[in-house]
């Protein structure tokens, strides 16, 4: 039998954290609160989470994804292009600020219950909204470092967090440290050489020297390919 503290419309198990719990303003609170002080710890808030990863993807969505990653990359001579840097554990990358929707600070992430995949980190609040949160280390085989945890509650806090928009979909992964925009040409990158590994030069374009960094330049399209597929 349900337990009528539960017992939630589908809108309000949506939202309820932005409406009666610790994001909202409405009164009275939430009664479940007094048992699990925040709603990250309600079974509500993880149900969400579960329901992110569980979601179909739109057949017109493959489709465009398909389209996408049969395009012909623009590598025409003298292109420029504006970058977004940020390093993960000790390596610099950047990826193309046309799929940036921003970049968050300090946040802390929740790990989704009996989910296995490393590139899944789990699921953070972005402006009241749950969002998946992936991890561009593992994807790319690197090690990531967070700045605090809690293994109680299954979370980490790190520095920053970069959301990537494209096709309506949301794009989330924790990064060690956020540089600054930059403008780079094409013509600047490097061939990948043969010391990197196999995992991480699959994912390059080639590599550029900025701000006294060698940065790796990802390639947009299969980095959230491969986001995609860990789901």
């Amino acid at each position: 039998m349900p337990d009528p503290k539960h017992d939630m419309t589908t809108a309000q198990i949506v939202n309820c954290w932005n409406s009666i719990g610790v994001w909202g303003r409405e009164r009275p609170r939430c009664p479940v609160l007094l048992e699990v002080i925040h709603c990250r710890n309600c079974d509500q808030y993880i149900a969400a989470g579960q329901r992110v990863l569980q979601r179909p993807m739109p057949k017109e969505y493959q489709q465009e994804w398909t389209r996408l990653l049969a395009h012909k990359k623009d590598t025409d001579a003298g292109h420029h292009l504006m970058i977004i840097v940020f390093r993960i554990g000790n390596e610099w990358f950047s990826l193309p600020v046309n799929y940036l929707q921003h970049v968050e600070t300090r946040r802390a992430i929740h790990s989704v219950p009996h989910r296995n995949s490393a590139i899944v980190k789990g699921v953070v609040n972005i402006d009241g909204k749950v969002k998946m949160c992936f991890s561009l280390g593992a994807l790319l085989g690197i090690t990531e470092s967070a700045t605090a945890s809690d293994s109680t509650r299954r979370t980490a806090v790190y520095e920053g967090l970069v959301v990537l928009k494209n096709a309506g979909r949301s794009y989330v992964f924790p990064v060690t440290e956020a540089l600054e925009l930059a403008r780079i040409s094409l013509e600047e990158l490097t061939a990948v050489p043969s010391t990197v590994s196999a995992v991480s030069a699959s994912y390059l374009l080639g590599l550029v020297q900025y701000a006294g960094h060698r940065i790796g330049h990802l390639d947009a399209d299969l980095v959230m390919a491969g986001f995609e597929r860990s789901l």
